[in-house]
Formats: structure tokens, C-alpha cells, sequence
């Protein structure tokens, strides 16, 4: 696991100091773990819509045909 530096104001400092009973680093961890699952997610939904594109493509061909 790798460590990672966070800068805050004086003033949130201070605010966390004033509250120890919250794991700040935990905290920390689960926002970023969460954020970077979304992403990931994201990243595997965008890639699926694209290798569907091919049938997407051919089925708004059918639709048009269709109307005509």
C-alpha cells in the first residue's frame, strides 16, 4: 500500500483535531477507494457502449429504413 499527502487549511486542521474519535485517514481512504470504483465502473460501461456501437449503428439503420 503507498501513503498519500493531503493539504488542508489551518482552520479544517484545527476542526479535525478538535474531533478524534473520527478515523480522518480512514475517511480519507473510502472516499477515494469509492470514487475511484465510479470510475472504474464508468470506464467499463463506456468501453461495452462502444463495442456495441457496430449494432447500434445497423439497429437505428433498420428504424430509418423502416420509416421510410
Amino acid at each position: 500500500m503507498v501513503s498519500v499527502t493531503v493539504s488542508v487549511s489551518d482552520v479544517i486542521r484545527e476542526t479535525m483535531k478538535a474531533h478524534p474519535e473520527v478515523n480522518w485517514s480512514g475517511l480519507v481512504r473510502r472516499a477515494i477507494v469509492e470514487r475511484a470504483e465510479k470510475l472504474m465502473m464508468k470506464k467499463k460501461i463506456l468501453e461495452r457502449l462502444d463495442s456495441e456501437k457496430d449494432f447500434d449503428d445497423w439497429a437505428v439503420g433498420v428504424v430509418r429504413e423502416g420509416r421510410r
